[in-house]
């Protein structure tokens, strides 16, 4: 289940990424929406993991 959190989150950050880079004009920005779009899918998912292992307890 763990893995499966942090994928999730993972792909949704790149998924969001992806689409912030092909629609803004400014190539500075662009890379700069790509990098934290997937650094904070990644963060993300280690909240949620973090969040589901203290549930579990």
């Amino acid at each position: 289940m763990r893995e499966l959190l942090r994928f999730g989150a993972s792909l949704a950050g790149v998924a969001i990424a992806a689409v912030l880079f092909f629609t803004t004009a400014r190539p500075l920005l662009a890379d700069f929406y790509l990098i934290s779009s997937v650094l904070g899918g990644e963060a993300l998912g280690r909240v949620l993991v973090a969040i589901h292992d203290r549930l579990q307890g």
